[in-house]
């Protein structure tokens, strides 16, 4: 799980960047054509490991794929998480009280958004994926 996860916030990573920094920073955000080719490509990626780790589950026996593919998906959200404590510590370098009190916890809605919306996409996926292929079945 952690390395799928892995692999859905690298493909968001630089976007991602570009967001907390308008966000935070004050910085001017322009760039809404590559947030929606960046959204697509996370649902595109989340989507296709979900449907892998399915197969592989079902390859091996395992009926019970719908909880292990919503935490596949929500796994991305601990790094959005990671990443989120590593901005204040590093990056934005906050030294009031109630500034990190108000980062953390839009950083903490953010990370949980990111982990629901992330899980669904991928139970969706895993869902059609497992519909797709016991339809073809035929009974003789």
């Amino acid at each position: 799980m952690p390395l799928f996860g892995a692999i859905m916030f690298a493909a968001i990573f630089v976007e991602f960047q570009y967001i907390w920094n308008s966000v935070w920073r004050s910085y001017m955000y322009a760039m809404f054509g590559s947030l929606f080719i960046c959204m697509a490509l996370l649902v595109f990626v989340v989507s296709e490991l979900s449907i892998i780790q399915c197969y592989f589950q079902l390859q091996c026996g395992n009926y019970e794929w719908q909880w292990r593919s919503f935490i596949l998906g929500a796994s991305g959200g601990i790094f959005v998480g990671l990443y989120s404590i590593y901005y204040m510590v590093c990056i934005a370098k906050m030294d009031m009280l109630a500034g990190e009190l108000i980062y953390f916890v839009y950083a903490a809605l953010g990370t949980y958004s990111m982990s629901v919306m992330c899980g669904m996409i991928s139970w969706c996926a895993s869902w059609h994926f497992v519909q797709g292929i016991y339809c073809q079945i035929r009974n003789d």
